[in-house]
Order: structure tokens, then sequence, then C-alpha cells
């Protein structure tokens, strides 16, 4: 009978023993846990910055004559003047990264050139010119960043002042009125992060000064002309940036 018994016991072992096998066999190897991905760094425009740009603008001034019986022609027809030129400058502003995907930011710039044109509405006897010698804004931006990447889309707008120089020609003298002008101004722009410091922009901004009326006297035709200026530009430039600005974790 014992013997018997420990037959069956060690049948039953063996036929365990078996099955066990056969059914680590049927599971396989232990997966092996991996960690995720780290998430892709994102760049953050939060900072100060200063540069420098140059670019092309172009603009139109209308003269209106406001003299007692008109000079050139009826009292109170106008005359178109277009201006054109080259400028340079810098920008310095500061940029704050609230969102994954929006940037709001400040900027003061100024452009220092000659944007001016003349034209002649009687030949050899009657003038029209302009001379613009600076451009200068101070304006907010609002821009976005797709993905929070090193690009950003922006517009912008504010107030601007220029340096703006009338002048009335008649044979044997002519008269000139300048100041300093404040309007408005607005624009957009893509602005590239090549570096963690150093970003380049392209950027259209509009300027509109308004109307202003200037009196020429003394002159032969007693004065007063009401100047209207505005002036478009392109610009490309660079900025460095100081601070935050680089590759951050999400």
């Amino acid at each position: 009978m014992r013997h018997t018994l420990k037959t069956i016991a060690l049948a039953a072992g063996v036929s365990l023993a078996a099955l066990s096998t056969g059914f680590a066999a049927d599971l396989g190897a232990r997966p092996v846990y991996k960690a995720p991905p780290a998430p892709a760094p994102m760049f953050s425009w939060t900072g100060f910055y200063i540069g420098a740009h140059a670019g092309y603008g172009w603009g139109n001034n209308d003269f209106t004559d406001n003299t007692i019986g008109g000079f050139v022609g009826p009292a109170g027809a106008t005359y178109g003047n277009d201006t054109d030129g080259f400028f340079g400058g810098g920008q310095a502003g500061f940029d704050y990264q609230f969102a994954p995907n929006w940037v709001l930011g400040i900027e003061g710039q100024i452009s220092g050139g000659k944007i001016d044109g003349s034209t002649n509405y009687v030949p050899g006897t009657t003038s029209f010119s302009n001379d613009a010698k600076w451009l200068a804004s101070v304006t907010g931006r609002l821009g976005f960043t797709p993905g929070g990447s090193n690009w950003l889309i922006y517009g912008k707008g504010g107030v601007a002042f220029a340096d703006l120089e009338q002048t009335v020609s008649i044979p044997g003298f002519s008269v000139s009125n300048s100041e300093t002008r404040t309007g408005w101004t607005a624009g957009a722009g893509v602005e590239y992060a090549f570096l963690p410091n150093l970003s380049g922009k392209i950027e259209y901004q509009y300027y509109d000064f308004g109307s202003e009326t200037y009196d020429f006297s003394p002159t032969a035709f007693a004065a007063p002309f009401e100047v209207d200026t505005n002036f478009h530009t392109i610009k490309a430039g660079l900025n460095w940036r100081f601070g935050g600005l680089g590759f951050v974790g999400r």
C-alpha cells in the first residue's frame, strides 16, 4: 500500500512539473519595461532683446492749397506728392510667453534715413517736396508661436513719431517748415530664432501722421497749406536676446 501511494505521489509530482514547464513556455519571455520618451523641448521667447534693422519706405503727402484764391490752382485743391527711400536703425524690447503658443511684448524702435520726394505742378514755377529724416515708434506686440517653436508670427500697433520737413518752392525762393509729428502705427511680421539668443525678423509697418496745417510765410502767396502724411515700410532685422530665451522642457 505504501509503495502504491509513493508511486502515485511521484507520478503526480512529475506531471505537475511538466505542466508548469509547458505553461511557462506558453507565456513566453517577460517584456522589458521601457520609460516613456522625454517630451520635446519647447522654445521660450521670454526675455529682453536689442537689435538693428534696415529697410525701404515709401509714402504719400497730400498738399491742400488753402491760400486765398488758391496759389497753384483753385482754392482747396489737393496735390499729391510721393516719397521713398532707404533707412536703418535699432530696436529694443521685452517679450513674455504667457502660454505655450502666445507671446506678449513691447518694443521701441527708431530709424534714420531719407524718405523724400518732390513734385512740380507748374513746370519751372511751383514744386512741393517732403523729407522724413527719422521715424520712431513705441508699440505693443502680440505673437503666436506654433507648437511653442522658434517661429513667431506677430502683429503690432502703437504710437509713432517722425521728423518731417515740407517745402513749397516758387521761382526765386523756397520756404520750408519742419517739426516733429506724432501719429499712429500698425504692422505685422515673422521672426525666427536661429540660436537660443539670436533671432531674425521681416516686418511690414505702416505710419500715419494725419493732417497738419503749415504757414509757409513769408511768401508772396501768404501761406496756409494742409499736409497729410503717411508711410509704408518693409524692414529686415536681427535681435540679440538676453535672459530666459532658449529650449525648456514642457
